[in-house]
């Protein structure tokens, strides 16, 4: 089965927009998929448990008491114990609990990937353009960590969709000002009855799907996800809003293709999707696709099936070039550009999975080919970046899209990005760049150089009596957080008085085990809440983990970044992302976000894993090394102006240049 000619025409100057050529398509049927073939990830010991013991004498006893062994020591002291046969994890993790000698016992529990989400969809193993071994794939699982998506309307300007297909009948927009078989307009916008949208060739409100195609697409950008049936789509929350000018031969007008556009704008669309061509330049097509922009709505398009380079030989409306497009070209599961598909390094913006696209058509699901199934995953991407930035322009979003695509060999020097759709990438490093923030991460400062330059300074020296006893005692209050011991006094001066610059003596002591511990323990008291002090954290066994980070030379801020994106600080700061993202700031930043930053935040703090990513970007910015040196020139130099004072101050700005390593 095959559907028209790409171009074709009603009449003199009225194109007719079909949707692309297709190769061979293959029904398939709803039949669930062995998703045991596609392992997910590694699964703990099912008899096995982790042990922490108070002493070492105490092993042997409470080993015996299950039937364990000890299968591996971990550096902290906890160790992974194989229980005895006839006992389940629990029972043996509560004989454990009750004994004195035994600190915790916990289950080895199972753990998934980071960040990924599979959903449980039956035919979700066929869906490679969603996840594919080889990596060739928009990156769904991992995207899917951090937002399954949200409402954000998608028009379908196409064949129209199944209203009553299992995986689509809940994703249809509803239009509540407007009540269903009334024969009135109740909203009064011109179209009575317009429930779920509208039927621009009959001029009524029936959007039923007589082609299939329209239905294809729509699956693909957002079929219902994780209901253990059929397949699923980018964004599981989205709803579409089917606009039918294209007739069963799958053939369409450019005033119908005109109108359905602005009705879409007229309903809140955030994205079109326009998977068909026709021929020629139209400037009222072209009109309509700039007041979409005017209104923030991207425009997606299929580049067009014809084999042919569209910089040379355009097709419309893929080239049309405004800041709210994206042309999609189409590649096959092995990354290679498609047979059929389009390209053109100047008018075609990015590539996505086209070849063998499994989704929903009428009472099925099909298999169709063509770079119309490459436009919707664009375009369910950019719903999902709307999703958690809905503040985004029309060019944001574009830009997000575009600045994250993951290249691909085939690609390169074909079309403009080189790559393909990354739906993971976009929600983190392309909201990055739409921001106007750096993809590549900051280098990290030096904070010890930092520290021990104002610790060995004149004005610290003046600070601390202007004596080699004050100095010593002035150095162990910073790095370490107590008054040195009076042999300690004694031994630091004589080393001084023999020849030991004050740098070197700070560096001794910043090198220090204790030093580790030290820093570690405030990062527990400020970053976490911890209110035991000081010396009682030093001495913790929960902070040894963290104070070796610091010996082995781990930068501060990687550490930092680890614990601020934890479980733990999310906690403390209201489990939701404006209050985590209010904490982060004023700890980072030393201030209140701006309210563009909590948009922002949104799309990254559903998981640790993608916290933590932008929590390191956050930390290595230009304005949080002011502040960090700002506050060192606060606690070490005894300044009394604040920290937004001092984040303008020369010196504070040139130290902060300057610790760039």
């Amino acid at each position: 089965m095959s559907l028209p000619a790409y171009r074709r025409f009603r009449a003199a100057r009225r194109f007719r927009p079909v949707p692309e050529a297709f190769e061979a398509r293959l029904l398939l049927s709803a039949d669930p998929v062995d998703l045991g073939a596609f392992p997910l990830r590694n699964i703990g010991s099912e008899n096995s448990i982790l042990v922490r013991f108070r002493e070492d004498a105490a092993i042997a006893e409470a080993l015996n008491s299950i039937g364990g062994f000890v299968e591996e020591t971990f550096p902290t002291g906890t160790r992974s114990v194989v229980i005895g046969r006839g006992l389940t994890p629990e029972s043996a993790i509560a004989r454990l609990s009750l004994r004195s000698d035994v600190i915790y016992a916990e289950p080895n529990a199972r753990i998934e990937r980071a960040g990924d989400v599979v959903p449980n969809d039956a035919q979700f193993g066929q869906l490679w353009g969603l996840n594919n071994r080889n990596n060739v794939d928009i990156d769904a699982p991992q995207a899917w960590g951090i937002t399954q998506g949200a409402p954000v309307i998608v028009a379908v300007i196409d064949s129209g969709i199944d209203l009553k297909h299992p995986d689509l009948a809940s994703k249809v927009w509803v239009n509540t000002a407007e009540v269903g078989g009334n024969r009135r307009d109740d909203d009064r916008n011109g179209y009575i009855d317009d429930v779920n949208g509208w039927n621009f060739v009959r001029n009524n409100a029936n959007v039923q799907d007589e082609n299939g195609h329209g239905s294809h697409i729509a699956g693909v950008i957002a079929a219902a996800g994780n209901n253990n049936y059929g397949v699923v789509g980018v964004n599981w929350n989205a709803r579409i809003l089917p606009l039918k000018f294209l007739d069963s031969s799958g053939s369409g007008s450019t005033e119908d293709a005109v109108a359905a556009i602005y009705y879409a704008v007229a309903k809140g669309a955030r994205v079109i999707n326009a998977s068909w061509g026709g021929q020629g330049f139209s400037r009222s097509l072209n009109e309509a696709i700039l007041y979409a922009a005017s209104k923030n709505v991207v425009f997606v398009t299929a580049a067009g099936n014809e084999t042919v380079d569209n910089d040379v030989r355009p097709s419309w409306p893929a080239n049309y070039r405004h800041a709210n497009t994206l042309s999609v070209t189409a590649v096959d599961r092995n990354g290679r550009l498609a047979d059929f598909a389009n390209w053109g390094v100047s008018t075609v913006d990015i590539a996505a999975p086209g070849v063998g696209i499994t989704s929903t058509t009428p009472g099925r699901f099909s298999s169709y080919s063509g770079t119309s199934m490459a436009a919707p995953y664009v375009a369910g991407v950019a719903s999902l970046v709307i999703s958690t930035n809905p503040e985004f322009t029309a060019a944001q979003v574009v830009a997000a899209i575009r600045a994250s695509a993951k290249p691909l060999e085939s690609l390169q020097g074909r079309i403009a990005t080189g790559g393909i759709v990354s739906a993971s990438r976009a929600l983190t490093a392309g909201i990055q760049t739409a921001l106007g923030r750096p993809v590549v991460e900051a280098p990290p400062f030096d904070v010890d150089a930092l520290e021990v330059a104002l610790l060995s300074s004149e004005e610290f020296a003046i600070r601390s009596g202007s004596s080699a006893v004050g100095l010593v005692t002035g150095m162990y209050r910073t790095i370490l957080g107590r008054d040195p011991e009076p042999s300690g006094i004694a031994a630091a001066v004589t080393s001084l008085s023999n020849g030991l610059s004050p740098d070197d003596l700070a560096r001794n002591l910043q090198s220090s085990p204790e030093a580790a511990r030290t820093k570690a323990a405030r990062w527990f008291q400020s970053i976490l809440g911890r209110t035991q002090s000081l010396e009682a954290l030093k001495g913790s066994p929960e902070i040894g983990p963290w104070a070796a980070l610091v010996e082995g030379g781990s930068k501060d801020a990687d550490i930092q970044a680890a614990l601020l994106s934890s479980t733990e600080f999310w906690l403390r700061s209201g489990s939701n992302s404006d209050g985590f993202t209010r904490a982060l700031y004023r700890y980072v930043l030393d201030r209140d976000p701006e309210s563009s930053a909590f948009q922002a935040w949104r799309a990254v703090t559903s998981s640790a894993a993608s916290r933590h990513e932008n929590v390191r970007w956050l930390l290595g910015s230009d304005e949080a090394k002011r502040v960090v040196t700002a506050r060192m020139y606060r606690s070490t130099l005894g300044r009394s102006a604040s920290t937004s004072q001092l984040v303008n101050d020369p010196g504070v700005i040139g130290w902060s240049e300057r610790l760039v390593v």
